[in-house]
């Protein structure tokens, strides 16, 4: 049939019923009230992957688009800021319990150059200030003197010679005299007819019992009436033994008296590690250190303990174990033990620069990012990909270094924290280059974590790029 008039549209409909307004109202009029949320419905199959888009142009290549020119180092000196203000020092925190004494080590043997020498001959002094032991013991043996008693029931042997005033008496023709009473008191009467005279009177006079008591003798007399007859030998000077003096800094002995040579001062100094520390040192110094409570003594170069190791202080910065000390763990770190020291050694060269792969994109399983867990990374990544090429983490596996006779080849590759702790003390490792260097944490087979030194960042990268390697250890 014949075609029809065309139908009105719904906007013209809208007109003719006395509504007003453009088509775009109309539209807006005709939208009701939102609804409410229906139920979810069931999730739809996983789509096909896409294709691999376009790789996108690096910040650098962007930057040269915009009009600028430079080398990408330039580019990246372009980035930094300015450097912000110095913040506040937080508070010290609080000192950490002392912990439990160890026990009492056993006896070291006896210091070197310990030894200090005196005269050996006449008397003995020791001198000195700055106490820090009391006492120190002379060590010596002491041989005591034997004395024998005059025995006085055998008299004392007067000879002719000895007795001016009976020079004229000899063994043969001397006789006894018998005095009676009146002849002993004429003896202390003094007259013309005296066979003695009065001083040696006065002598006699001044005789009372026990009369050995009063001779005023001598020693050292060789004649005369101080002489003493039949003395009995004396030994030669003995060694003094527990002979006590204060300890300290400038002690000295002076004097003589013994015959002993040298005399020895033996002194076992305790004090904390801080004050030994603080010492002026010279070789064959020995101490008790209480911080550590071992013996240590100076070989002229370093602290030792008696076994031999190290024993000088551990810090951030210090040459110990084959490497410089980066970290020490504290409280809250794994692998904190409190009363101990424990942290992480930086090797002192770096390592060949390397790809994180061995030549192909596998799984290692080496995720583990915090601090102690490098080790445990290194290994998984060798177990996968292999024990042979030069790879990040292998090359840090075969490190070694001999230090004082022994050897220290337990090194890895640092994970995630373990590298930042690495950069944060890169003033102090030597030979250290601000530049991107690998980690042993993976995320997925091509993908692992990396750290730009400038600017500082962590991020995760393509494991076949090649960047700097440096071998971290436990201790």
């Amino acid at each position: 049939g014949i075609k029809g008039v065309d139908g009105k549209s719904a906007y013209e409909l809208w007109i003719e019923a006395g509504n007003t307004g453009t088509e775009a109202e109309f539209l807006t009029s005709l939208q009701g009230e939102t609804g409410a949320t229906g139920p979810q419905g069931i999730q739809g199959e996983t789509g096909a992957t896409g294709t691999k888009g376009v790789d996108g142009k690096s910040a650098y290549e962007l930057w040269i688009e915009a009009g600028n020119t430079g080398t990408e180092a330039e580019f990246l000196t372009s980035l930094q800021g300015e450097k912000g203000a110095t913040g506040w020092t937080g508070p010290t925190g609080p000192a950490g319990p002392m912990g439990p004494q160890g026990p009492a080590g056993a006896t070291g043997q006896d210091g070197v150059g310990g030894v200090t020498e005196v005269v050996n001959t006449g008397i003995l002094s020791l001198t000195g200030t700055g106490t820090v032991a009391d006492p120190y013991i002379i060590d010596a043996t002491e041989t005591d003197p034997t004395f024998t008693a005059w025995d006085k029931s055998s008299g004392i042997s007067i000879t002719e010679s000895q007795i001016i005033d009976l020079d004229h008496f000899t063994n043969t023709d001397e006789t006894d005299p018998v005095y009676s009473i009146s002849q002993a008191a004429y003896i202390t009467n003094a007259g013309s007819g005296a066979v003695i005279t009065d001083v040696e009177r006065t002598k006699l006079a001044g005789i009372a019992a026990d009369a050995e008591v009063n001779v005023n003798a001598d020693w050292n007399a060789t004649s005369g009436d101080a002489q003493i007859l039949n003395k009995p030998t004396i030994p030669a000077a003995a060694n003094g033994s527990e002979t006590k003096l204060k300890a300290g800094t400038n002690v000295t002995i002076t004097g003589s008296g013994t015959t002993g040579s040298p005399y020895v001062v033996s002194a076992f100094v305790s004090m904390t590690q801080g004050e030994r520390d603080a010492l002026a040192t010279s070789e064959g110094m020995v101490v008790y250190n209480t911080t550590t409570h071992k013996p240590n003594y100076y070989n002229g170069t370093e602290w030792k303990n008696y076994d031999g190791t190290s024993a000088k202080t551990l810090a951030k910065g210090v040459n110990y174990q084959g490497g410089v000390i980066i970290y020490i763990l504290q409280s809250g770190d794994p692998g904190y033990v409190n009363g101990e020291t424990h942290g992480l050694i930086a090797a002192t060269s770096a390592q060949s620069n390397s790809a994180w792969w061995n030549g192909s994109y596998v799984v290692t399983g080496a995720t583990a990012k915090t601090l102690g867990t490098g080790s445990a990374n290194t290994a998984l990544i060798i177990s996968a990909q292999g024990n042979t090429g030069n790879y990040a983490a292998k090359v840090c596996a075969d490190y070694s270094v001999t230090v004082d006779g022994v050897t220290y080849d337990d090194w890895y590759l640092p994970s995630h924290d373990e590298l930042y702790k690495l950069y944060a003390a890169s003033s102090v490792v030597p030979n250290f280059s601000y530049s991107y260097y690998w980690s042993s944490s993976e995320v997925d087979s091509n993908y692992a974590w990396w750290l730009n030194t400038y600017p500082t960042y962590l991020e995760v990268v393509d494991k076949k790029g090649t960047y700097a390697v440096r071998a971290i250890r436990s201790f």
